[in-house]
């Protein structure tokens, strides 16, 4: 389920698109199937930059990838987050924007695409082309896939083209509303 609306959801913001999140360009493949997406996968190797990533689109980009266009196609992003036992039940909100596709896993669950290849690889492309006007919203399903302690939120974007397109952005943020909802954990 995705809305769209110009202000994020009232909520507590568990995965800030503005902080600090870890990165791989999509050069190659970040590993051999989805071990990115979860939480004990070795990141050691990738960069660091501050959430809100792409180029062209400057108002939403804090980590400018000036090497994409005609290089890569896709980029892999992923953090860390803890949940306190009162955190898990409520209404999880994905608020993005995107330009022009992406997946979102959560703990190694998709939970979360638009706009996305029903099979990827390193240099796949969006299925069309896509602009995130304002901060879209994306409920998600964490049922089984969330549990207290340490989390990863993992995603993948992928541009509509290797060179043609003027822009990209990937700018992830995650909100717990818990004015909503019964217990997400199983």
């Amino acid at each position: 389920e995705s809305t769209s609306g110009e202000s994020m959801s009232p909520g507590d913001i568990l995965v800030d698109s503005d902080s600090q999140w870890q990165y791989w360009k999509g050069k190659s493949a970040p590993s051999t199937n989805r071990e990115w997406t979860t939480a004990d996968f070795d990141d050691s190797t990738w960069l660091y930059g501050m959430g809100g990533f792409g180029y062209g689109d400057q108002e939403r980009v804090n980590t400018t990838l000036s090497d994409m266009r005609n290089s890569y196609s896709t980029l892999y992003i992923r953090k860390k987050f803890t949940l306190d036992a009162s955190q898990l039940k409520g209404e999880f909100l994905l608020q993005l924007y995107y330009d022009d596709g992406f997946i979102c896993y959560v703990n190694g669950v998709e939970v979360a695409r638009s706009n996305a290849p029903d099979s990827y690889m390193y240099n796949s492309i969006a299925t069309a082309n896509y602009e995130s006007e304002s901060v879209d919203t994306f409920t998600l399903n964490l049922a089984g896939s969330i549990h207290e302690g340490e989390n990863v939120i993992a995603l993948v974007g992928f541009n509509v083209s290797l060179g043609n397109s003027t822009d990209f952005v990937l700018s992830p943020s995650l909100v717990l509303n818990q004015n909503a909802g019964e217990p997400q954990n199983s």
